[in-house]
């Protein structure tokens, strides 16, 4: 998620869209709005990934509704809309905006992968009832915007209508030109390799017919000459047979061996005869069969690469035409919205599925509306911008599978503001100690010594003045005991300091996070409630260095509460240390991005400057407030010293 915005939420009438860096720091006064932009970022994720229609019956008639209570992934603590929405707003609707950025790693059939960028805009109006603690709201309108196609979706449920605009900018045209040809390279390359493949099968087939004709007129001529051994010896018998004097005692006996020898000798050369013709014809039909099975394989993957490649063609020959044309903007509308009663799968992208489908079928003109001059004319309207979509609709689909994977990939981890309990046991069953249920997670991660995770704890430990390593004592899977290691020396966490609990807590669980997300693509964004609670100074100032060193090694991304001045000073001294080039190298590139909340008005980026410094001021008593006192310390002293 890389910007947030709402209007009519909580404490604002309007925050216009707010970009979000690696590290989104957010400072200023109490109820100035920081948690309601936190608030903000995770309700409109929760509702994006888990949104659904109201009730099971007459679909059509129900609009998909918007959550406010506690839900799957987090307890917000808003729980109505009434509680949601802006206290000066005029009408009853909140409107939610965020975009989603994401580089995906598509994984080809070959094997290989390649990244593509994506981005996309969603825009949620949710209306409800004030005056009533209803726990949800419905869902009046989205859009949807793909910012690199040039395409946005507008479904109106109120209205009951959707409206799809096709607006290629150059750039966002460009993109989809290299894109389309980078997958047409991709798949031509395939289709070379699939043919080359298809004649060497070719090619073996040919051979083994050539290969089989030699060896079967082998074995006919070792069968000839073995006919002809035979057929010698059948001779001899012959003449011996001859050459028996018939009045010899011994004759008759003679005569029958050489009988007997003479019909063995015959049957042996017909089994020898159909053996050899038998195990010729056998092993010609298998090397055969699986020779030709291959081919067919490969033939068949000829056949589906080259109708991929056609539509990919068209698709390019499209934008290029449409590149063509001055005007590069489309606006297509229908008279309903597409409740898609797919099972499974996200609301929004399973919308985008029904709109596919539903433009690639053409919807005969009623018969009491062919006399209808007004109706034929909605009718031929409609029937041209669906087959405009259609057209389209490879784009549509490889969007959809796109913004599909994007949704799924945003997810968000909260580390509460707590205050940290020194016990010596800690109760799972106590629901109001996060200390309890953050070692909990951490235990059920399997955590081993040597692990990515452990040492990463075991590192920051030390750097934290903490310990030399830790050890968790289960008992029964309902409570734990914690130690902390200083040599051979052991103790309980609880006999630390209030800090060194505090620490703890924080690093188990990014422990916890760097494990669950360990072999994921996406990774989520962290959010953080005043960590610097009970931190000497110094130690605050780590803090801001342990969430670089987490974001640029394991690419999470965080938000930060905080009124800690330390950990912005330290910030400064990072940006500086990095020694970017210009404001430009540092919108790219720092993973820093600072937001003042001043109690009355819109947050404000206090943006960097390659030096360190911030191009705006902190507003009062911020970063001034201990200079404020060091001031007045000094006028009281100089008046005590003048009386």
């Amino acid at each position: 998620m890389n910007q947030i915005g709402f209007k009519n939420f909580r404490r604002f009438k309007n925050l216009t869209p707010q970009d979000l860096g690696e590290i989104t720091i957010l400072v200023g006064a109490n109820n100035a709005g920081k948690s309601t932009l936190v608030k903000g970022l995770l309700l409109i994720l929760d509702n994006i990934r888990s949104m659904r229609v109201s009730g099971s019956e007459g679909l059509e008639s129900q609009l998909p509704e918007f959550r406010f209570d506690a839900n799957e992934y987090h307890d917000l603590g808003i729980g109505t809309f009434a509680r949601a929405r802006y206290n000066k707003a005029t009408k009853d609707m909140i409107s939610f905006a965020v975009r989603l950025s994401q580089t995906l790693e598509l994984k080809e059939e070959m094997g290989s992968t390649s990244k593509k960028k994506a981005d996309y805009g969603i825009v949620i109006d949710v209306t409800g009832d004030s005056s009533h603690d209803q726990t949800t709201g419905s869902i009046s309108r989205i859009w949807v915007s793909d910012n690199i196609r040039g395409i946005k979706f507008d479904f109106n449920y109120d209205a009951g209508t959707t409206k799809v605009e096709f607006s290629t900018t150059e750039s966002g045209s460009n993109d989809m030109r290299k894109q389309l040809m980078s997958k047409i390279e991709m798949l031509e390359k395939e289709l070379r390799m699939y043919y080359e493949e298809s004649k060497a099968l070719k090619d073996q087939i040919a051979h083994r017919h050539e290969t089989l004709r030699r060896e079967t007129e082998e074995r006919m001529a070792r069968m000839s000459a073995e006919f002809e051994m035979l057929s010698k010896e059948n001779a001899d018998a012959l003449a011996r047979m001859s050459s028996i004097d018939p009045t010899s005692p011994d004759a008759i006996k003679a005569m029958k061996e050489l009988n007997d020898r003479m019909g063995a000798l015959q049957a042996e050369q017909m089994a020898r005869r159909e053996e050899m013709m038998h195990e010729s014809e056998v092993h010609f039909k298998e090397e055969i069969a699986r020779l030709n099975s291959m081919s067919n394989s490969t033939l068949m993957k000829i056949a589906d690469r080259n109708a991929e490649l056609d539509k990919l063609r068209k698709s390019l020959e499209m934008l290029t035409k449409e590149d063509s044309i001055e005007s590069k903007s489309m606006t297509v509308s229908f008279d309903e919205v597409f409740y898609s009663d797919l099972i499974g799968g996200n609301f929004i992208v399973n919308q985008l599925k029904e709109l596919i489908s539903f433009c690639a079928t053409s919807k005969p003109l009623a018969d009491e509306a062919k006399e209808d001059a007004s109706l034929i004319e909605k009718w031929q309207n409609e029937e041209s911008d669906k087959a405009y979509v259609h057209e389209r609709s490879g784009i549509l689909r490889e969007l959809s599978k796109e913004l599909e994977q994007v949704i799924a990939g945003i997810s968000a981890e909260y580390i509460y503001a707590h205050s940290a309990s020194q016990n010596i046991f800690y109760n799972t069953a106590d629901k109001n100690d996060y200390m309890a249920k953050a070692i909990h997670r951490f235990y059920r991660e399997k955590i081993q010594p040597g692990t990515i995770a452990h040492t990463f704890i075991i590192n920051w430990m030390k750097e934290f003045g903490i310990g030399d390593s830790f050890e968790i004592e289960p008992f029964g899977g309902e409570a734990y005991r914690f130690y902390i290691y200083e040599g051979k020396d052991r103790m309980d966490l609880a006999d630390k300091g209030m800090g060194s609990n505090q620490m703890m807590i924080l690093l188990i669980s990014l422990a916890t996070f760097i494990r669950k997300y360990e072999h994921s693509m996406s990774k989520p964004f962290i959010v953080i409630e005043e960590p610097e609670q009970n931190l000497h100074p110094d130690l605050q100032r780590k803090l801001t260095e342990l969430l670089a060193y987490v974001s640029d090694t394991y690419h999470f991304k965080f938000i930060v509460e905080t009124h800690s001045e330390y950990m912005i000073r330290r910030s400064q001294v990072l940006v500086a240390e990095s020694h970017y080039k210009d404001e430009k190298d540092i919108q790219e590139n720092c993973p820093f991005k600072v937001y003042y909340f001043p109690k009355d008005e819109a947050p404000y980026d206090m943006e960097y400057t390659p030096t360190g410094r911030f191009v705006k001021p902190f507003g009062k008593f911020f970063y001034d407030a201990s200079a404020q006192d060091s001031i007045m310390l000094n006028k009281l002293e100089m008046a005590a010293r003048n009386k």
